[in-house]
């Protein structure tokens, strides 16, 4: 009877530690996936005081402190690529898109630019 108990026991543990979930950074490798978290929602980053919106057709605009944002997009293979024709984010770029929590972040494949994290709002 005490070995029931005891596998009964830890069958229940078992169960409840499978229900907590840990948020893992996660990749964002398809289109669809980027349109549906990131496209059309205000990306901001208070740190450096830089919002964005990345439109359904392709454009961005945001403002930053010394002015607006302004430049295209589009979905190359599993990489967000942008070009940004004002601000200090000025230039193109191809980048890795991960999500973590409401928090999406684009790192520069070629380490010439430092990631950048921005939180999801609608």
């Amino acid at each position: 009877m005490r070995k029931i108990t005891l596998l009964l026991n830890a069958c229940i543990v078992m169960t409840l530690a499978s229900c907590v979930t840990t948020t893992e950074e996660q990749r964002i490798v398809s289109e669809q996936h980027f349109r549906d978290v990131v496209v059309e929602k205000k990306l901001s980053n208070t740190r450096v005081d830089v919002t964005l919106k990345l439109t359904q057709d392709g454009l961005i605009e945001g403002t930053e402190p010394s002015g607006e944002i302004k430049g295209t997009w589009l979905w190359d293979g599993t990489r967000f690529c942008r070009d940004v024709t004002t601000g200090p984010l000025k230039g193109k770029t191809c980048q890795v898109v991960t999500l973590k929590d409401t928090k999406v972040s684009v790192k520069d494949v070629e380490g010439k630019i430092r990631t950048a994290t921005y939180r999801i709002s609608e």
